[in-house]
């Protein structure tokens, strides 16, 4: 995403759903997850649907500041808030945007970057 297409968040809702997926990822493939989620994943998300192109608005990336004592790194999917009814799977994205073959090799080159599986929260928005 570029600089032009900042996001600014949009006011939450009491009930509204956010997910925080957690993203261990090992030392020497930074550079792979972070160029993943710029050269292939935001432009497919950018080229889908209307809907698609509503969950990348409502979707950010955070880069992590520091190493983990394990020597990963974490990055997180803020998805504030979920559309509801969206598909997030990203592995069905490629295989759309990509074709199945180039879609499922793709797929790959993310899931190699991970050091264990993303670990994800469903929480909703209080009223405070």
């Amino acid at each position: 995403m570029s600089t032009s297409e900042a996001k600014t968040p949009a006011p939450m809702t009491a009930g509204q759903r956010v997910w925080i997926l957690l993203n261990r990822v090992k030392a020497d493939k930074r550079e792979q997850f972070e160029r993943f989620n710029r050269d292939i994943l935001w432009p497919a998300i950018q080229q889908g649907d209307a809907t698609r192109q509503q969950t990348g608005r409502q979707t950010r990336v955070l880069h992590p500041t520091d190493v983990n004592e394990d020597g990963t790194y974490t990055y997180v999917y803020l998805i504030d808030p979920v559309v509801e009814g969206a598909d997030y799977d990203i592995e069905k994205l490629l295989k759309q945007h990509l074709g199945e073959e180039q879609g499922a090799r793709t797929f790959q080159l993310f899931t190699e970057c991970f050091d264990r599986p993303q670990e994800g929260y469903s929480l909703i928005e209080a009223n405070i």
